[in-house]
């Protein structure tokens, strides 16, 4: 990345932009001075914050947006997830949250796979020095989206003690379907157990 100095008197500055700062941990606030240190090092200057971490790579300045940050990092904290849970959650229409979803997922920040949507590796190191947020659960979020996608759900219900399909599908408020795909898929992933038999029953491993 490239910055042009701009002159100051007799000074040079170099001027910090949003993705800089970001990446720095660096942020305008009203009565407070970050610093960060300024060190010479073989072939150029190393820039690092005073306090706090730094990312593992900068951002583009359009991904340190409000918006666009907040959807990020909802993503990387709660995906695999729905669009109308990440709406619930960011109090947003779920038609805007859609649309900027595709946005993201065309820049290549994000991906969608059958249990929902996931941050891309490259733009999860953007965020690499945010702790994660516990972003608690909406209050008006539908009773199917709530608590995740329905592999997670299911597998919350799921006991050593086996169970059947309609006993699991009735405590977590879905269709039999809905209940026996995810247990097929949670079997796949080494996190469920089938036991033959009438009606097939289900623990964890």
């Amino acid at each position: 990345m490239r910055k042009r100095l701009q002159r100051n008197g007799n000074a040079l500055d170099l001027r910090l932009t949003a993705d800089l700062r970001f990446a720095l941990g660096v942020e305008l606030r009203d009565g407070q001075q970050d610093e960060v240190e300024i060190e010479l090092v073989e072939g150029g200057l190393l820039i690092r914050p005073v306090n706090g971490v730094v990312a593992s790579s900068i951002p583009p300045v359009t991904a340190v947006h409000p918006s666009t940050r907040d959807l990020l990092l909802a993503v990387r904290d709660l995906g695999p997830a729905r669009t109308g849970y990440l709406a619930a959650v960011l109090e947003r229409a779920p038609q805007a949250v859609s649309d900027a979803l595709v946005k993201l997922r065309r820049e290549g920040w994000v991906h969608r796979d059958s249990s929902g949507w996931v941050i891309a590796s490259v733009a999860s190191a953007w965020f690499s020095h945010i702790p994660r947020r516990d972003w608690g659960e909406p209050d008006s979020l539908p009773p199917r989206l709530s608590r995740g996608t329905v592999p997670e759900r299911v597998l919350a219900v799921l006991a050593e003690t086996p169970r059947p399909v309609s006993e699991l599908a009735a405590e977590v408020g879905l269709d039999r379907s809905q209940v026996h795909h995810a247990l097929r898929r949670l079997e796949r992933e080494g996190r469920a157990v089938s036991m033959p038999g009438r009606p097939l029953r289900w623990r964890r491993p």
